[in-house]
């Protein structure tokens, strides 16, 4: 596996990464347990900004393609998961994401 593309962006502690394969993109956040299987047909691009402060990780990812995802968030902590594009459906848990919606999960959960 190739290390993460890896630019700077001009803000401090904002970190942004880029994959071509879905399990790379998986690896890409930092701190996390998480696979990804690609579900949908093409040649797959993911984009992750990450940043973190005391206590508190924040990202945005973008992936060209459909994916299952499987994760284990930090322990003590809580995972609120906002989908930014409405046109194509998100579920969590086999539950479909309506665009009112924010997604939620414990810590130390998969």
């Amino acid at each position: 596996m190739k290390p993460p593309s890896e630019v700077n962006a001009p803000n401090q502690g904002r970190i942004q990464r880029e994959a071509t394969d879905a399990d790379q993109h998986a690896h890409n956040l930092t701190n996390w347990q998480q696979q990804y299987d690609q579900i949908s047909a093409g040649d797959f691009y993911g984009q992750l900004t990450e940043m973190q402060f005391d206590g508190l990780q924040l990202f945005q990812e973008h992936t060209s393609q459909a994916l299952r995802q499987s994760c284990n968030t930090w322990q003590q902590s809580l995972w609120l998961g906002i989908p930014v594009n409405h046109k194509k459906s998100s579920k969590i848990n086999g539950l479909n994401i309506e665009q009112n919606h924010i997604m939620c999960r414990p810590g130390n959960r998969e």
